[in-house]
């Protein structure tokens, strides 16, 4: 685990991270462990935004007052929308929110079944993993590609994540399945109704840029998304300067996230964005006052 656990300091803290994941999902701590080192590493304010799953937001606010660090409740959802590849964050999620959390539940139950086809398309691949493995490797979280490759890497089919996205579980790849997904539209509209900000994730993967990104920008906005990632921890300063004026174009609010998911995906860093710095908390502050938070 990056860094060590300490409890409230007095030290001044800096910095936020609005996108981190834990091993309720697809990540590699647990949410207090994830908690504890983002505190460890002096940030202010974090958001916990696991795949399809509020899991870990219980844990990880208990793990906020013990180490000093301000938590937000968050999520990620992927969506599906004309405009390209798409994922969702949803920012400041009431702790009762019933209608995200049962449709969470039924993308949950179809991404179980999802793992256990493309452990089939494995197993056909002769590779021996099994559903016991890739189990021990999410430590009790909820089960995703990257557990997978950590399996793979375990038993020597794959050397690193990389290699066993490439040649496996990417897409295109011989064990790869699509996710069952909802609109940007409906993704949009539960966030807001559990009282949250719909953020678009990393704008890139739409594979869009000049002219037909703002218009992807222009169109979400009128679908309900109220944010963008501007700053994100596998963009270069240049990439992240653009988005951050188109925000301001669009009025669209920036919000900055690392993407982490600590060993299982080792290109990102906590808390660090925009060519590995931080970003202060005026573009938190900004969201909050917007959410009512």
């Amino acid at each position: 685990m990056v860094g060590s656990a300490e409890t409230v300091s007095s030290a001044p803290r800096y910095g936020i991270d609005l996108h981190t994941h834990s091993a309720a999902s697809d990540g590699a701590l647990r949410p207090s462990e994830l908690v504890a080192v983002a505190a460890a590493l002096g940030l202010e304010a974090m958001a916990v935004t696991d795949h399809d799953t509020l899991a870990g937001q219980a844990e990880a606010a208990a793990a906020a007052e013990e180490h000093g660090i301000e938590v937000i409740r968050g999520v990620e959802i992927s969506v599906d929308s004309p405009l390209g590849k798409m994922d969702m964050l949803g920012l400041f999620i009431r702790p009762e929110a019933p209608g995200l959390a049962e449709r969470l539940a039924d993308l949950q139950q179809r991404r179980a079944s999802r793992n256990d086809r493309m452990l089939a398309k494995l197993a056909a691949l002769g590779l021996p993993i099994d559903m016991d493995t890739v189990r021990a490797e999410a430590g009790g979280g909820q089960i995703g590609r990257p557990h997978m490759a950590a399996a793979l890497i375990r038993c020597g089919a794959a050397r690193d994540v990389s290699d066993a996205f490439d040649r496996f579980l990417g897409p295109g790849c011989p064990a790869y399945l699509p996710k069952d997904k909802i609109t940007a539209e409906e993704g949009a509209a539960l966030i807001r109704e559990a009282g949250g900000l719909p953020i678009l994730a990393h704008p890139f993967s739409m594979k869009r840029s000049g002219a037909a990104l703002l218009e992807a920008l222009q169109i979400l906005k009128a679908q309900g998304v109220v944010g963008m990632e501007c700053r994100y921890g596998r963009y270069r300063p240049g990439q992240c300067d653009e988005l951050t004026a188109l925000a301001a174009e669009t009025g669209l609010l920036p919000s900055a996230g690392s993407d982490y998911h600590a060993d299982l995906q080792p290109v990102s860093r906590l808390g660090e964005t925009y060519g590995h710095e931080r970003t202060d908390r005026s573009w938190l502050d900004a969201l909050k006052e917007t959410a009512g938070a």
